[in-house]
């Protein structure tokens, strides 16, 4: 949104216009344009695929009946609810991807239940989350949790030599998501192209329908709402 309202007030990327009204571009502020353009629509994408997966993340059905039906309800009206923070989540990605690399040339055990983790009367190294169970794929990243002596430095644990297996999982999870998400960001940004694409293509159009009626260009987003209302019944 920055770089479409340089684009439309800063002198020399504004199009100049004569009496008639008829404007005339320059290439560099066609350029400029068509990038604030193409990153809205790539931002949008990123977005919108990860609104559901994210915001359901937050609610826990293990809590009571009261968490299952606020989490249907967040589908229906995108309903959030307040979390405590447990720290941030890159923090903790980054240290598992540490770790990991680090510990290139460590063996992972056989026996998974040597791997690293929190005492068994706790829920997770995160209050309010609850553990993880241990997967078989992406065993590199089961390098972090394999306790070596160096992980430890007077008698504490540290985070970027050794995670835990939940945390270890965590990252397992969204690299399992990525090829989703990707696949989401290209459709959403097609997607929104009716805000963007075909309000411009309707500048280029002749739009009268009738000599006294003419379709606004900023409404033919809304033929796509209505295909969709009309096709999704049928």
């Amino acid at each position: 949104m920055t770089i479409l309202t340089l684009s439309a007030s800063v002198h020399g990327l504004k199009p100049l216009c004569d009496a008639k009204n008829e404007c005339n571009p320059t290439g560099l502020g066609k350029g400029v344009f068509y990038t604030g353009l193409y990153l809205i629509a790539l931002g949008t994408g990123g977005i919108e695929p990860c609104v559901s997966s994210f915001g359901a993340d937050q609610f826990d059905d293990s809590d009571d009946d009261d968490e299952k039906k606020d989490k249907s309800s967040f589908f229906n009206c995108r309903l959030y609810r307040n979390q405590s923070p447990g720290g941030s989540p890159l923090t903790r990605i980054s240290q598992v991807l540490v770790a990991s690399f680090r510990k290139f040339g460590v063996h992972v055990p056989k026996d998974k239940s040597t791997l690293y983790e929190t005492a068994e009367e706790e829920k997770s190294a995160v209050k309010g989350r609850r553990k993880l169970e241990h997967t078989r794929e992406l065993s590199f990243f089961d390098k972090a949790a394999v306790e070596t002596k160096s992980d430890r430095k007077n008698g504490s644990v540290n985070g970027w030599r050794l995670s835990t297996v939940t945390q270890v999982e965590e990252v397992k999870s969204i690299i399992r998501l990525l090829p989703i998400w990707a696949t989401g960001i290209m459709f959403s940004a097609v997607y929104s192209q009716m805000g963007t694409l075909f309000v411009l293509q309707g500048n280029s159009m002749n739009l009268h329908v009738l000599k006294s009626f003419k379709i606004p260009s900023a409404s033919l987003s809304l033929f796509d709402t209505i295909s969709v209302i009309f096709w999704v019944p049928v």
